[in-house]
């Protein structure tokens, strides 16, 4: 009668990231993140310009217009 042998355990490595890796990354990053919402965004300029036109004279003065216009 054969005896069986168990096969060797193989070992893995560990692939889940440590805390403390976490950490360095975390570090690292945060500037990078901290420093991109100091500026301002690009669709500011645009997005003024627009409530400038709606809240502004000539809006003022076109919905007058359309109000006596209209009756």
């Amino acid at each position: 009668m054969k005896t069986l042998h168990r096969a060797a355990r193989v070992e893995r490595p560990n692939l889940r990231p440590s805390f403390s890796g976490f950490l360095l990354l975390t570090l690292l990053l945060f500037p990078l993140a901290a420093h991109a919402q100091t500026g301002s965004s690009p669709f500011d300029t645009g997005l003024t310009s627009i409530q400038t036109l709606f809240t502004g004279t000539i809006a003022k003065v076109s919905s007058l217009i359309a109000i006596v216009l209209g009756g």
